[in-house]
């Protein structure tokens, strides 16, 4: 193991478990990074490697061929999630990345947009194509678009 490594990748898990709210929950208040004169559909590339979408471009991409991932807890994914949405929640991520397409475009979507910015992040280090649905549910309900129980 390099020098790196062995730094690097203690940091990284202490950040995800310090990071994370001790019920599971997201904390922060949902947040744009696109002006808000930018298109819906406009993808911005986030600073972590990923790219970031609203949660206006990702309703127009239901239908197409992608796959929602869905970070948050059960409990929360059963009150209600975008149809199509696979749960996995960000606990079990790094274990279960095999149940995971290889190809095509990742969309990962928690509460707030926390919970998956960080699943974003160990998406896109282990190589897949990421985009973090930017405010989460929280903003997919603000927006009035449909989610099913």
């Amino acid at each position: 193991m390099t020098t790196f490594a062995r730094f690097a990748l203690p940091l990284l898990a202490f950040s995800l478990v310090a990071c994370a709210p001790a019920d599971g929950a997201d904390t922060a208040p949902p947040t744009s990074t696109s002006p808000s004169s930018a298109a819906p559909t406009a993808q911005a590339p986030a600073a972590a490697g990923y790219q970031t979408v609203t949660v206006q471009a990702l309703h127009e991409r239901l239908g197409q061929d992608i796959h929602i991932i869905d970070v948050r807890t059960p409990e929360e994914f059963a009150a209600g999630h975008i149809e199509g949405a696979q749960l996995l929640p960000l606990g079990e991520l790094e274990g279960r990345m095999a149940e995971l397409p290889k190809d095509g475009e990742l969309y990962v979507v928690c509460r707030s947009g926390s919970r998956s910015a960080q699943a974003s992040e160990l998406l896109t280090q282990a190589g897949r194509s990421v985009t973090n649905v930017d405010g989460g549910m929280l903003a997919w309900e603000a927006a009035g678009l449909p989610v099913v129980q």
